[in-house]
């Protein structure tokens, strides 16, 4: 018997086809060759199918949904048990799903790292913004400990500038002072004073010079 020449069978092929509407059939061939047939068109595209898959002579009928898992496969031409093609299903049809999965749980580790990046990311950020901030802090603290130093070192200069000048105008009134005073009973004068001080300067510059003689003092003769 030729393949799909039964009538009732090529309708419920048919209705098979119509049931699961595929996106692709792949007809395969009793030496297990495989030729893809086109669904075109709205109405009898299905009918058009299955006599495409009558004139290919195909043995089965692999349908094949949008994303090219396997619906179903429908068996073709002759129905004794004796014919039984050993055209088993690609492996691919299987693991399709598993793929499907494996690719929605690649997706979903992927979002997972990516939302751990970003959240490294903000906080490098805000570590790095504390820092420049702590920076700035300590930069500004140490300028107003150096404008404190500054102040506190011209103050100081002021202060001891005020203390020696006045320390200088004390000596210089007490030195007045002093010269107003009259010499003392015993006491040497000036001019024996100097004598005195260039004396002890030529014997530490080692003598060369002899100073000149004191001047003989003068006596008043007692009245007799």
């Amino acid at each position: 018997m030729a393949a799909g020449s039964n009538p009732s069978g090529g309708s419920l092929v048919a209705a098979a086809l119509r049931r699961l509407k595929p996106k692709r059939i792949i007809a395969i061939a009793r030496d297990g060759e495989e030729t893809e047939v086109s669904i075109v068109g709205e109405r009898g595209q299905y009918e058009r199918a299955f006599r495409t898959l009558t004139s290919l002579g195909a043995v089965q009928a692999r349908c094949l949904d949008a994303d090219g898992a396997v619906c179903e496969v429908l068996p073709l031409g002759p129905t004794d048990e004796s014919f039984a093609p050993a055209v088993p299903a690609p492996a691919a049809s299987a693991s399709a799903p598993s793929t499907r999965a494996a690719s929605a749980e690649v997706a979903e580790l992927l979002r997972i790292t990516l939302e751990a990046q970003d959240r490294a990311v903000a906080r490098q950020t805000d570590i790095l913004r504390e820092v420049t901030d702590a920076a700035v802090s300590i930069m500004r603290l140490s300028s107003q400990a150096a404008q404190a130093s500054a102040d506190r070192a011209d103050k100081l200069e002021r202060m001891l500038q005020a203390i020696s000048v006045k320390r200088e105008r004390e000596l210089a009134a007490a030195a007045e002072r002093m010269s107003e005073l009259p010499p003392e009973a015993g006491a040497p004068s000036p001019v024996e004073q100097a004598d005195e001080m260039m004396m002890q300067v030529l014997k530490l510059a080692g003598g060369l010079v002899a100073p000149p003689a004191p001047a003989a003092p003068t006596t008043t003769p007692k009245p007799s």
